[in-house]
């Protein structure tokens, strides 16, 4: 994609750093800011779970025992009780939401600028933050967190820090961990993946998990059990649970607002899906192992659709049809240019 002289200036690393910040930030100050004066509430989780658990664990409680008890890992929990320790619990938070939305946008515009063009590459980040107040990402939330290491773990070489990111994504989010599949696909894809390096990778991601739940020693042994309960089984509940976007108590709302959702994001799923169908029937060569892994990502994290319809599911979704998105702008401009 060649481009004019002031756009490839627009388009290096220190101003698209300063142009996501600033687009991520005014984005949790929006709605800090509505907060403030009434405009809107905390949404229900953080309203109605995360925040009361905070105030049970400082009043004495243990973590993940009796009324302080919730299925979000272990380092989602620590960054809640950390942050209501601030004693500004509502605009420390958005703050940290903006923060994580905008290095993981940049960590976005980093990894596709290293199989794309850096024009792409802004694009696909651009597109990313566009998204997020659409799906809910710019409220308090765990995927915002998880993303930031899912962004991580996709660039880095070594397989036992690839396992550990991996792993603290999924510490904040557990769904971030359907993505391991394409990760380790990608490895393979670019010769980095043999019997020592997968040995190295789950290993160092196992050792992370165990490492996360030492810290609840400080309440006991049965705060322990709980974490350990409330983080990986508590799925069937959650799965069963009486909700209107779940798709197995009420399949047809769980498509309605899927589709609502899906329609409102056309202008990124259309690029991304004629992208997909040049990867799929084999129009695109030169990038056709990473066009799969990002294809990989994207279906793998739709399984989660398979829980509920929610806004914020899309999120982990987000920057893998970001980036094909933008490489499908990118592959229409080279028809058009010739």
């Amino acid at each position: 994609m060649q481009t004019n002289t002031r756009v490839g200036i627009l388009t290096r690393p220190p101003f698209v750093i300063i142009g996501l910040f600033v687009l991520a930030l005014s984005q949790s100050v929006e709605q800090l800011g509505r907060a403030l004066i009434g405009r809107n509430d905390l949404w229900s989780d953080a309203a109605n779970v995360w925040l009361p658990l905070a105030e049970h664990v400082a009043s004495g409680n243990a973590l993940y025992v009796g009324a302080a008890v919730d299925n979000k890992p272990p380092f989602w929990q620590y960054l809640n009780l950390a942050v209501f320790e601030t004693g500004h619990y509502v605009a420390v938070f958005y703050l940290l939401v903006g923060l994580a939305n905008a290095l993981a946008a940049w960590l976005l515009y980093r990894w596709v600028s290293g199989f794309a063009r850096r024009e792409t590459a802004a694009v696909a980040a651009l597109l990313f933050v566009a998204a997020l107040p659409l799906l809910n990402g710019t409220i308090i939330n765990v995927r915002s967190f998880a993303l930031v290491f899912l962004l991580m773990a996709v660039q880095i070489r070594r397989a036992s820090v690839q396992g550990a990111l991996i792993a603290v994504a999924g510490l904040f989010s557990q769904y971030a961990v359907f993505g391991i599949p394409a990760l380790l696909w990608y490895r393979h894809t670019i010769g980095r993946l043999n019997a020592r390096q997968f040995v190295a990778f789950c290993g160092a991601g196992l050792l992370t998990v165990v490492v996360s739940f030492l810290p609840l020693l400080w309440w006991g042994v049965p705060s322990v059990v709980g974490g350990v309960e409330w983080s990986f089984f508590a799925a069937e509940s959650h799965l069963l649970e009486n909700d209107v976007l779940n798709p197995w108590l009420a399949p047809m709302d769980w498509a309605a607002k899927l589709a609502q959702v899906a329609e409102q994001m056309l202008y990124l799923l259309i690029p991304a899906a004629l992208y997909t169908v040049r990867v799929m029937t084999g129009r695109v060569q030169e990038r056709s192992a990473i066009d799969i892994v990002l294809v990989g990502f994207v279906a793998l994290y739709a399984l989660s659709f398979g829980v509920k319809s929610l806004r914020y599911y899309w999120l982990l979704l987000l920057p893998f049809l970001a980036a094909l998105a933008a490489l499908e702008v990118e592959a229409i401009y080279r028809q058009v240019a010739g």
